[in-house]
């Protein structure tokens, strides 16, 4: 019996490896470059059931999916298939899972440029056509357990990845008092024991010790903001949209607390002494 032996190419083999890491380290590199910076909410986050416009709570439903968790909400986009045929509603949360609010139901894309003042979290609720081939309505219409991935996946539901705190002082202005618009010298007095100087051109008790950081921002859809101080107590001062005083509330160092917007609020002065860490949220809408 003839035998045969395969004469086996060490060097093929050696340059058949290193093609092989080759491909790989640039699929890995692709990977990284082409990393995704948001993630979606899947079918498996809905199950049968609705959510009351009034509370925001969990109610029974037979004719509506909805998702029982909530889902931090930054960079949210939700966008229906093109031949999807259910529309959809979002309801938005606080950090303390109070509802701030909803949209009105819809069937359009939602874009992350909606989402309203003090929503932290957000929980959906699609309700499929009702309607029969035939265009009329289906008797005694029911969900089960079955159809809830077929209603979900109509939608592309997307947030991003990363969640950070969404602190309103990151966003804040540091105040130029030359040129500032925001903050005139409509009055004498702001506060007690502060008075604007003309020849310094700032508020002489606002701006206070050196190396203060004096900050300004909007609070006219804020009817509560939540502060978190540690280091040095926090001042801040209201005003009006003329730039009056309306208020001043003093954070203390290690306190926790919910701060009332006036009424007439419009703009928010914030002075950080050196040391002093503050973390703003808007807790609910005006």
């Amino acid at each position: 019996m003839a035998r045969y032996r395969s004469k086996i190419s060490w060097k093929g083999i050696l340059a058949a490896a290193l093609s092989v890491l080759v491909v790989a380290g640039a699929i890995v590199g692709i990977v990284k470059l082409t990393g995704k910076e948001t993630r979606s909410i899947g079918a498996s986050a809905f199950s049968v059931g609705g959510i009351d416009a009034t509370t925001g709570k969990a109610t029974s439903s037979v004719v509506s999916i909805y998702t029982k968790d909530k889902v931090a909400c930054q960079g949210l986009s939700v966008e229906p298939d093109f031949d999807c045929t259910s529309t959809y509603q979002i309801f938005f949360y606080n950090e303390d899972d109070k509802l701030v609010g909803s949209t009105a139901v819809r069937d359009d894309k939602f874009l992350t440029s909606e989402l309203p003042a003090c929503a932290q979290f957000a929980r959906f609720v699609i309700y499929p056509s009702t309607l029969g081939e035939d265009g009329k309505p289906i008797k005694d219409f029911e969900l089960s357990f079955f159809d809830v991935f077929n209603i979900a996946k109509g939608f592309s539901i997307t947030v991003n990845k990363e969640q950070p705190i969404p602190n309103v002082v990151a966003s804040a202005l540091k105040l130029d008092y030359s040129t500032s618009l925001v903050y005139p010298p409509v009055s004498d007095v702001l506060v007690e024991g502060a008075t604007y100087d003309e020849k310094n051109v700032g508020w002489v008790g606002i701006v206070g010790a050196k190396g203060n950081d004096v900050l300004v921002m909007r609070v006219d859809d804020v009817a509560e903001l939540k502060g978190n101080v540690s280091g040095e107590s926090v001042s801040l001062y209201f005003l009006s949209g003329l730039g009056g005083a309306c208020g001043n509330e003093i954070l203390e160092a290690g306190a926790a607390d919910l701060i009332a917007i006036p009424e007439d609020a419009v703009y928010l002065i914030v002075t950080i002494p050196e040391g002093a860490e503050l973390v703003l949220t808007e807790y609910m809408p005006r």
